[in-house]
């Protein structure tokens, strides 16, 4: 299959959700930015994209006097369209559709990591799944080549393994195997039958339970067309010399005659052969048993087998298992050669995996622990621990290690947020923003090396400000020259880096509250980032301060950086 170039989510649909009645939203590539007053709804974009991707359904979601809400979404993937759609029911009912047939939401779940990958809560947050850690630092180390040649070597060590063991258990009985197949063979071998034997026994078995009837109807016809003196032919004799004598007169009726005497010929040759055919008919008892005997033995291998051609096969198998088996340290022998060669293949590939692994783990840690000094993390340091997992006694194994399609490591990303502090695990020491930025800075460091899909922000901006927002809008605008990158904002320093900017606004009509999203001009941006500055007073000096991040950010986009 080859490698996916693009994923983009081109255009969002919202409906009937929480404070949302309808929303439509078409994304463009780059960076997409997503900015409102607290409240206006921004977060329920969030949790339409979270179900897109197999999210929990809850009957609270749908909005309140509507039966169903749903989501769906347009997604691009190079160059090609995919619609993937959920729906709620009020009473908790969920379904899930890709490209309008229903599936499974665990097989939207399967697929979704390919599209939509979420930064923001706990759950949905791919860095807190060390499951996830290794394929990111096999993507840092471009293995992508030795890891297919692994997962490929693993699969025929297994096939192999599993061979032998299958082997080895069946040599615990093969003494009473062998007179199983024995007693198997010998039905067959002494049978004999051949292909098609047993419609061929049958007929001839019809035919000689019958004989005398037979005989008796055929000799009759043949009396009746030829023998008898009111035969058919002589019938047609007779017709004969009537038809000559007036053909004296009446010479048009010549031809008749030559007819007439076609047809006596025919006639005289149907006598022939059912004269013929009565004559060889015997009721021979001795014949008529030999059938009826050899009949049940072919109607019980059929029903033993299927069939006389699987019998036949069956019987084929059997000779070759019996030879294994009589040859059994010889086949042994064998398959623990192949089972030994095989593993020693994978063992050699997952040794080259892990030594391009350990190569690359510091140095992915040590640009990843740069780039949060520049989020406003500078004594936070990240470190990708290797290890690896015992291997039960049933499993591939290399000296005692587990050996998957994957290798034997076992990798985790940790962090030490504080200088003296040991590294833990990223899920036990760092907040939701924390987190967020986290992945910003890994995804910033794997930019252009996959994976491809659209990736979404939503806490990256909590509790920043000032250098490190800046920074923030940087990095994102830096990863969305490879990925499409929709980010939730609270801060005008990191809007300003938009590509494409949304504004969600809340509105109260009727004495209901609707929310819908509006992408800003050029012009409308100058005063959604003044007010995200200002507040409810926007002045001539917060009108400057936006216009020049406008500016300063227009700067490498003018730049092409």
């Amino acid at each position: 299959m080859p490698a996916v170039e693009w994923v983009m989510i081109a255009v969002l649909r919202i409906q009937n959700m929480a404070v949302i009645e309808e929303l439509e939203v078409e994304f463009g590539p780059g960076l997409n930015v997503i900015t409102g007053e607290t409240g206006a709804g921004k977060s329920i974009i969030v949790t339409a994209l979270e179900l897109l991707r197999g999210g929990r359904a809850a009957p609270h979601l749908v909005r309140t006097g509507e039966d169903t809400a749903s989501v769906e979404a347009l997604i691009e993937i190079d160059g090609e369209q995919l619609v993937v759609r959920r729906t709620i029911s009020s009473k908790g009912r969920s379904r899930a559709y890709i490209d309008g047939e229903m599936c499974t939401v665990q097989a939207l779940r399967e697929r979704a990591p390919a599209w939509l990958d979420i930064s923001g809560q706990h759950e949905h947050h791919a860095l807190v799944d060390p499951h996830s850690h290794l394929g990111w630092l096999d993507r840092f180390a471009r293995v992508d080549g030795l890891t297919a040649s692994l997962a490929e070597a693993v699969s025929a060590a297994r096939e192999a393994l599993h061979a032998q063991r299958a082997f080895e258990e069946s040599m615990r009985d093969r003494d009473e195997r062998m007179d199983l197949l024995r007693f198997q063979l010998a039905e067959i071998e002494r049978i004999k039958p051949k292909a098609g034997e047993l419609e061929a026994v049958l007929t001839e078995l019809e035919t000689l339970s019958h004989a005398t009837e037979l005989r008796q109807d055929a000799d009759a016809a043949a009396h009746r067309l030829l023998l008898g003196e009111r035969s058919a032919v002589r019938e047609l004799e007779h017709a004969q010399e009537s038809i000559r004598r007036a053909a004296r007169i009446a010479p048009t009726l010549e031809p008749l005659d030559a007819r007439i005497e076609s047809a006596r010929i025919e006639l005289e040759d149907i006598a022939d052969e059912l004269s013929r055919y009565a004559s060889r008919l015997h009721a021979d008892p001795r014949r008529l048993q030999q059938l009826r005997e050899r009949e049940q033995l072919l109607s019980r291998l059929v029903r033993r087998h299927g069939s006389l051609e699987s019998a036949l096969a069956h019987g084929t198998a059997t000779r070759d298992e019996l030879e294994r088996l009589e040859d059994a340290e010889g086949e042994r022998d064998r398959l623990a050669s192949t089972a030994r060669r095989l593993a020693a293949a994978a063992a050699k590939l997952a040794a080259e995996l892990s030594r391009e692994r350990k190569a690359h783990a510091d140095r992915l840690a040590a640009a990843v622990s740069e780039e949060l000094h520049d989020l406003g993390m500078g004594h936070a340091r990240i470190e990708v621990s290797l290890d690896t997992v015992a291997a039960r006694p049933e499993e591939l194994q290399v000296d005692g290690k587990r050996l998957g399609p994957n290798g034997v490591d076992r990798a985790e990303f940790l962090i030490a947020p504080n200088p003296g502090e040991l590294p833990r695990p990223l899920t036990k020491v760092a907040s939701g923003g924390e987190l967020s930025r986290s992945l910003l800075a890994l995804k910033q460091v794997l930019a252009g090396l996959g994976p491809v899909g659209s990736y979404v922000f939503d806490e990256v901006d909590t509790g920043v400000g000032g250098a490190v927002a800046e920074a923030i809008g940087r990095k994102l605008y830096g990863v969305a020259r490879h990925h499409q990158v929709l980010c939730i904002t609270h801060q005008a320093v990191i809007a300003a880096w938009a590509d494409q900017h949304f504004k969600v606004q809340k509105q109260v009509a009727d004495g209901r509250t609707r929310t819908r999203v509006t992408e800003l001009a050029a012009s409308e941006r100058e005063h959604e980032l003044a007010r995200m500055l200002g507040g409810a007073e926007i002045t001539d000096g917060v009108r400057q301060a936006a216009a020049d991040l406008l500016a300063q950010a227009r700067q490498p986009l003018a730049a092409g950086a």
